[in-house]
């Protein structure tokens, strides 16, 4: 990671417009099908999502929980397939333009995903979120 910016800035034989792109459409797919699903479960009857964190994590209401889901899981997906084709690239030909992408495209589904899904799946599995 330290050495990022140089990565950036070497002169390689991958254009840009070869690297991959998100598939917009797959994504918009996969999070329609995926919200029809979510709300249509009959279990989060059960959930309770107040929980000690509440104030501190934003999560306070079942729409809080559910739009996390919503939003950053079928991104986690749809990035998954952008880092995998940047890897296949980078292993033909070793190229700095796509290794630099391949780290962004990996800080940005960590810092702006996972980290953020995170809680709201370790809350939405606690026992105490369900009233069973």
């Amino acid at each position: 990671m330290k050495d990022a910016p140089a990565y950036e800035i070497r002169q390689t034989k991958i254009s840009r417009q070869k690297l991959p792109a998100a598939d917009i459409h797959r994504e918009k797919d996969l999070r329609e099908r995926f919200h029809r699903a979510l709300e249509s479960s009959p279990h989060w009857k059960y959930f309770v999502p107040e929980n000690p964190f509440s104030d501190h994590t934003g999560l306070r209401t079942l729409d809080d929980y559910l739009n996390g889901f919503k939003h950053h899981l079928p991104e986690i997906y749809e990035e998954t397939f952008r880092i995998e084709s940047c890897i296949k690239i980078f292993l033909e030909n070793r190229s700095d333009a796509v290794l630099a992408h391949l780290l962004v495209s990996l800080q940005h589904m960590g810092r702006n995903h996972i980290s953020f899904v995170q809680q709201t799946l370790e809350w939405a599995a606690e026992d105490i979120s369900w009233s069973i």
